[in-house]
């Protein structure tokens, strides 16, 4: 009996140390979630970005602004998560220092796959989530305006198109 309960003991440990390494390679694979991306790029606005395919696009040229509005400098375009309007990730380069209103916001490091660096300040508003994203010097970044429903559908290629923004060069 004793011999018997030692074994199966042993037999435990063994599958223990002989399977981990499968589940710890296994979390450490870079995941690919959609094999139809497009690439936007455009050297005015400095920065390339990849997207699902299946979701619309629309580029934001500066504006010089009018009698009763001040004009905008940033350009970028909106990405519309599944087409839809109401679910927007902004990615744009401007002229001057990206600042965001640190209102209860959590904020969190960000590297893209390209070794750039930069901070998530993510806030959740009306069952929403509104996030700002500020790369390299602060002059390029994304800002998200998405549902909690939308969010939590899509975080992983949300994440994933964050990631693959590539700065063209910087605005100084």
């Amino acid at each position: 009996m004793k011999i018997t309960i030692l074994s199966m003991i042993m037999s435990l440990i063994s599958m223990t140390l002989f399977f981990t390494p499968c589940i710890q390679e296994k979390q450490d694979e870079k995941i690919v979630l959609d094999n139809n991306l497009k690439t936007y790029k455009n050297e005015d606005f400095g920065f390339s970005v990849e997207y699902p395919e299946n979701w619309k696009i629309e580029e934001k040229k500066p504006w010089g602004g009018d009698e009763n509005y001040e004009g905008s400098t940033d350009s970028g375009i909106n990405i519309y998560v599944g087409n839809n309007k109401d679910e927007s990730i902004y990615i744009f380069e401007q002229s001057w220092f990206i600042n965001v209103e640190d209102f209860e916001t959590l904020k969190e490091e960000f590297v893209t796959d390209g070794g750039v660096k930069g901070s998530l300040f993510i806030n959740i508003v009306d069952n929403r989530y509104i996030i700002d994203l500020i790369l390299g010097e602060g002059f390029n970044g994304a800002y998200l305006y998405l549902s909690k429903e939308c969010f939590d559908k899509n975080k992983e290629q949300i994440f994933s198109v964050l990631r693959s923004i590539k700065i063209l060069n910087e605005v100084k």
